[in-house]
């Protein structure tokens, strides 16, 4: 579509077509090509498929035209620099919105649990450590918090279901826990709504309610995520 609508303003700009070809090929060829180089070195090495995204390098690519901007082009930049940014790395983003400390994820495979030989179930679990801003201190406005955690939910939600490799996501649940010198409202910000759509959104959708557990708690301490099934709901919209 980019290639036609360029083609189109070069021919609209010369009398005869093949000047207009010419002008074409010159001004969009070192595009097209660095732009298929890339696109090939993200196949080889996946890493679309860990959500990483595009590089600057490409994005470069995919907006400049050496002569005179596309129109679309505009359109790109009037996003804010970090949504962009969130859309392509949501890791990058949360490491940028909150000092993280760690990005952990583990599986369980279940084969058999007391009843009959059933199909395995894989249980997945992703989770980051962020530093609390807050800890030893009492605030009332934890928006800077709960503000930029859709990101939480994004990068937490891919990385879940690459722990699956490929298998459905059938349920669902959110937690966390915050530190002996904070408050249990401290992580619950950071796992509200704005956290869960995106969560929902990361795994393929969901109708249920996304249960949940937190507490305050010492280092070391487990915490047991509830699950229920993402589509099993009493309600008529997802809460």
């Amino acid at each position: 579509m980019v290639n036609a609508f360029t083609l189109a303003q070069d021919v609209e700009k010369n009398d005869m077509l093949d000047d207009a070809l010419a002008d074409w090929e010159k001004s969009v060829r070192p595009i097209t090509d660095l732009t298929q180089k890339l696109s090939g070195d993200h196949a080889a090495n996946r890493t679309m498929s860990y959500g990483n995204g595009f590089t600057p390098e490409a994005l470069t690519a995919a907006r400049s035209r050496p002569d005179q901007p596309r129109l679309f082009v505009a359109a790109i930049s009037n996003i804010p620099s970090s949504l962009q940014e969130t859309f392509m790395n949501y890791s990058s983003q949360v490491e940028k919105d909150y000092e993280v400390r760690g990005w952990y994820g583990a599986t369980q495979e279940v084969l058999h649990d007391g009843g009959g030989a059933t199909a395995p179930l894989i249980k997945a679990a992703a989770a980051v450590i962020i530093k609390n801003p807050y800890a030893g201190k009492f605030v009332a406005d934890l928006s800077a918090l709960t503000a930029p955690s859709a990101a939480i939910g994004y990068a937490l939600g891919e990385r879940a279901v690459a722990l699956l490799g490929g298998r459905p996501v059938e349920s669902y649940g959110k937690g966390g826990i915050a530190g002996v010198a904070g408050e249990q409202e401290h992580v619950v910000a950071c796992v509200t709504t704005t956290f869960g759509d995106p969560l929902r959104e990361a795994i393929g959708g969901g109708d249920a309610w996304i249960s949940s557990a937190s507490k305050v708690a010492s280092a070391g301490t487990a915490i047991d995520i509830p699950l229920a099934h993402k589509d099993e709901t009493l309600y008529p919209f997802p809460l």
